[in-house]
């Protein structure tokens, strides 16, 4: 046992002792202290989060860090190395190879990791395999809930897996299109998961609901991720009671239809800032 002072109970105290010199200090691992070992290390994390981002895409280099992963058989479950997402699970095939290295919408996960706070209700909207509804899902926490929409039924099917495999319980998915209107809509399922959409053509039915609907039926967002391949406008007439009762941040993919969704937002009172070309996160003033 020991005293208050350090003492062992029951034995005198250092200043009954005959004196002893003070014992060398350790030298500093790194030089220039504690501060500095910890600005190092923290550099060494940086880099390690961003490497995959410091390498060209189409250089050597960047094409040897990729080989590894298409090596892998689809269906694998491979864990992200890098980027805020960094030890989520996905299934090898559900993206391309830029979903396990982190550089997939880097600027997007960036952003939203800034300004997604614990606690928070957010919405994303075309939510594809989950790529964003995994992190959302680590922002808000225990206390946060993700909503997830996705119309599409084998990549629902997809985002439902990677839900399971990531034990994500604050996370619902809805298995709707959020459009214009409510009802039944067409829906094109063919191609790429990614670029599925709303289309008078398409070969799937899929229901659809409207943003003003789900925040009288939900709890109302803080936070929105709309990527809807063209269908914005359209979504967003169908939600000025929802931006302007809730005033919810959001992420907006615009498609090419940026200048009318800026139009809707600005006159609700939002500032808009782009970040990735025509993506755009908008914030009320």
């Amino acid at each position: 046992m020991y005293g208050e002072n350090g003492e062992r109970a029951g034995h005198p105290s250092k200043n009954s002792l005959p004196h002893q010199p003070t014992p060398a200090r350790k030298r500093d691992i790194w030089p220039g202290g504690e501060k500095a070992a910890a600005q190092q290390k923290n550099a060494i994390i940086l880099f390690e989060m961003d490497f995959p981002n410091l390498v060209p895409f189409d250089s050597l280099v960047g094409r040897l860090v990729r080989l590894p992963l298409r090596l892998i058989p689809n269906g694998t479950c491979i864990p992200v190395l890098f980027g805020p997402n960094r030890g989520h699970r996905f299934l090898k095939g559900a993206g391309t190879n830029g979903y396990w290295l982190g550089t997939v919408e880097r600027a997007h996960q960036t952003l939203a990791a800034k300004h997604i706070c614990p606690g928070e209700v957010v919405y994303d909207i075309g939510a594809n395999v989950g790529l964003h509804t995994l992190l959302f899902s680590r922002l808000v926490g225990e206390g946060g809930q993700v909503f997830a929409f996705e119309p599409s039924p084998d990549t629902v099917a997809l985002l439902a897996e990677h839900v399971r495999i990531n034990r994500k319980k604050n996370v619902t998915i809805i298995q709707k299109a959020v459009a214009g209107r409510a009802g039944e809509m067409r829906f094109s399922a063919h191609g790429d998961s990614r670029i599925r959409r709303l289309d008078t053509g398409g070969e799937v039915t899929v229901l659809s609901v409207t943003l003003d609907q789900m925040a009288r039926e939900l709890p109302p967002p803080a936070c929105i991720k709309m990527d809807i391949e063209g269908a914005e406008v359209e979504a967003l007439e169908a939600a000025a009671d929802c931006f302007q009762r809730y005033r919810p941040k959001l992420f907006l993919a615009t498609h090419g239809s940026d200048v009318r969704c800026c139009a809707l937002l600005s006159s609700w009172g939002y500032n808009i800032e782009f970040f990735a070309g025509p993506d755009l996160l908008a914030l009320p003033m």
